[in-house]
C-alpha cells in the first residue's frame, strides 16, 4: 500500500529476506518501489538493494513495459573482503538495469558509489563493469537525443585513471564527474603515463571534482583526458586532506598552473581548492607564498568564482589584485584566497590591511559579491564603499585587543549590502567575530572542515 507513494528513500539498514520474498510472491510484476526517483543506500548487506534493482528492471519480453522512474542512486559501502561477492552481484544487476531501462528512454542520471575506507583491487574490477553500463552508442548510431548518466562520483586509483577516462569518454551525456583518489599505489609505472599520451579519447564533461591527498591532485589532473570540441570544462574543484602538504612555493604554483590541453583558459569559470580534513599534526613551519605562486591564474579571462583554501600564508598585495582585475575583473564575482584552518605556531602577517578590502571591493573589483582575503584587522578608516558585496570571508583573523564596535561600524559603512560574514574558528580561540555579527545582524558564522568543537588530541599534537 505505501510503496506506491515512495519517491525518495534513504536507509542505512536492510529489509528482512522474508519480506522481500513475500513481496515478490504477492506482486511478481510490480517493482518494489514503483515510483521511487532517488535512493540513498548505506549498507553492508546488498540483498535488498539488489532486489530493488532487479524488480525495477523491465523484462525484454514485456511489450508494454515502461522505464523505471529511478534516476538517482547513491551507494555508501565498506569494501570488506567478505562483501566482494555480494558487490559483484550488485554490479551485474546494475548493468542489467541500466541497459534495459536505457532502451525505454530511462535509466540512471546520477550514480554515486562511495567507499568508507581501505580500497581493495577486486573492488575496482566490478566497478568497471558498472561504469561500462553507462556507455552510450556513438553519435552516428544514435537516432534520438542523448539520454544517459549526467552525474557520476566514484573512487579510483591513479593507476586506473587512463582506463577509467576511456570509459568516461563513452558516457556521452556525462556533465559532472567527481573522482576520489584511492591511495593504493606506491608509484605509477611508465606504462600508465605512456597510455595517457594516446590521442582520440575525449569526454563531454563541463564540471570535474577531484578529492585526495595533496600530492595526488596534480598527477590526477595530468591523467585526465581532453574535453571534446563541443564540451567546455567550466568548473574544476579540488579537495585535499592535510596528511601531506606543499613544502615549496613551486608545489603550489604547479597545481595552479593547470594544463591548457585539459582545462582551457578561455572556458574555466570556477576554480575551487579546499581542505576537507584538519586532523593533522601541529605545523611548526608554514609555507608563505609570494605573488609569483599565483601568476598562473592571470591566464583565466572568464573566471566567475575563484576560491582557494590553502595550507599556506599569503603575501598578496594590491599590485597583484590590480593585475587580477585586468584579466578577470569583468566576470569575477567570488574571490576568496585564505589560509586553510589549521594550527599555527608562527603567523606571517598579511601584506593587505582592512582598508585594502574596501579598495578591492569598491574600486579594483567593483563587481564582487563575495570577498575573502587575509588582512591585518587594525584601525580601519577607509571611506570607499561597495554596495554590491554580500558575503565577506574573514578567515582566522584575530581581533584580540581590537575595537569591535569600530570594526562593526566600518563594515556597515563600507559594505552597506553585506549580509553574510564567515570566519574560521578553532575551539578555544575567541576571535570576536560573533560580536561583530550581532552588532550588524549578519548571518553566516563558522565555516571550514572539522566543526567548531574540533580541538587537537594528544595524537594530533
Amino acid at each position: 500500500m505505501y510503496s506506491l507513494h515512495v519517491r525518495y528513500l534513504q536507509t542505512s539498514g536492510s529489509f528482512p529476506d522474508e519480506i522481500l520474498e513475500d513481496y515478490a510472491r504477492l506482486f511478481p510484476d510490480r517493482p518494489l518501489l514503483p515510483h521511487v526517483r532517488s535512493v540513498h543506500a548505506e549498507h553492508g548487506d546488498a540483498t535488498w538493494l539488489r532486489f530493488l534493482i532487479r524488480s525495477s528492471t523491465p523484462s525484454e519480453n514485456q511489450p508494454t513495459a515502461s522505464a523505471s522512474t529511478l534516476r538517482c542512486l547513491y551507494i555508501y559501502r565498506s569494501p570488506l573482503p567478505d562483501l566482494l561477492e555480494e558487490s559483484k552481484g550488485l554490479a551485474r544487476d546494475l548493468v542489467a538495469f541500466q541497459r534495459s531501462n536505457s532502451k525505454l528512454g530511462g535509466g540512471l542520471e546520477t550514480f554515486q558509489d562511495s567507499l568508507s575506507f581501505p580500497f581493495s583491487p577486486p573492488y575496482f574490477a566490478f566497478q568497471a563493469r558498472i561504469e561500462n553500463a553507462f556507455a552510450l552508442p556513438p553519435p552516428e548510431a544514435a537516432d534520438s537525443p542523448v539520454h544517459g548518466l549526467r552525474r557520476l562520483k566514484v573512487t579510483h586509483s591513479l593507476r586506473e585513471l587512463p582506463a577509467f577516462f576511456g570509459r568516461v569518454a563513452k558516457m556521452r551525456a556525462l556533465e559532472h564527474l567527481k573522482i576520489v583518489i584511492a591511495k593504493v599505489d606506491c608509484d605509477m609505472p611508465d606504462a600508465v603515463e605512456a597510455e595517457n599520451e594516446k590521442e582520440g579519447v575525449q569526454h563531454s564533461l563541463s564540471s570535474l571534482e577531484i578529492e585526495g591527498r595533496w600530492s595526488d591532485l596534480l598527477p590526477a589532473i595530468n591523467l585526465c583526458k581532453l574535453p571534446s570540441a563541443a564540451a567546455q570544462s567550466q568548473t574544476l574543484r579540488l579537495y585535499y586532506y592535510l596528511l601531506d602538504r606543499p613544502r615549496t612555493q613551486e608545489a603550489v604554483a604547479q597545481l595552479l598552473d593547470l594544463p591548457a590541453r585539459i582545462i582551457h583558459p578561455d572556458h574555466l569559470e570556477t576554480l575551487t581548492i579546499e581542505l576537507l580534513d584538519i586532523r593533522n599534526k601541529l605545523q611548526k613551519e608554514v609555507l608563505a607564498l609570494t605573488v609569483d605562486a599565483f601568476r598562473p591564474l592571470l591566464r583565466y579571462r572568464q573566471m566567475v568564482t575563484l576560491h582557494l583554501d590553502l595550507p599556506c600564508h599569503f603575501l598578496l598585495d594590491i599590485e597583484f589584485l590590480h593585475a587580477l582585475a585586468a584579466v578577470m575583473g569583468g566576470t569575477l564575482r567570488h574571490l576568496v584566497v585564505l589560509r586553510a584552518v589549521t594550527l599555527w605556531t608562527k603567523v606571517t602577517s598579511p601584506v593587505l590591511t582592512v582598508d585594502d578590502l574596501a579598495t578591492i571591493a569598491g574600486i579594483i573589483l567593483p563587481r564582487l559579491e563575495t570577498l575573502g582575503l587575509d588582512v591585518v584587522w587594525d584601525k580601519p578608516h577607509s571611506s570607499v564603499a561597495s554596495s554590491v558585496l554580500r558575503t565577506l570571508y574573514v578567515g582566522a583573523g584575530d581581533l584580540y585587543g581590537r575595537d569591535l564596535g569600530e570594526l562593526a561600524l566600518f563594515l556597515k559603512t563600507c559594505f552597506p549590502g553585506l549580509q553574510y560574514l564567515c570566519y574560521h574558528l578553532i575551539k578555544g580561540c575567541n576571535t570576536g567575530w560573533t560580536s561583530v555579527m550581532d552588532d550588524n545582524r549578519y548571518s553566516g558564522g563558522y565555516y571550514g572542515p572539522g566543526g567548531q568543537d574540533w580541538w587537537p588530541t594528544g595524537d594530533d599534537i
